[in-house]
């Protein structure tokens, strides 16, 4: 999928989250992401548990989780 940046009157944007459904799948082998820097620098985050939402940050090859409150 792909995030956009804002748009519109006073810039107003986008949610800055993406989901991605991985039906019966338990777990992820590996996400790779394309930045988008002048240098369209990719990195690819290694293996977590599915079902989870998780932060990928550019520079910083962790898988960090998010805590959710319900």
């Amino acid at each position: 999928d792909e995030l956009r940046s804002s748009y519109g009157h006073m810039a107003i944007g986008n949610d800055q989250v993406l989901f991605f459904g991985l039906g019966a799948c338990s777990n992820v082998d590996a996400v790779e992401v394309r930045w988008p820097d002048a240098k369209a620098t990719t990195s690819t985050f290694g293996a977590f548990a599915a079902r989870r939402v998780v932060e990928l940050r550019q520079g910083d090859d962790a898988v960090h989780e998010v805590a959710i409150s319900r």
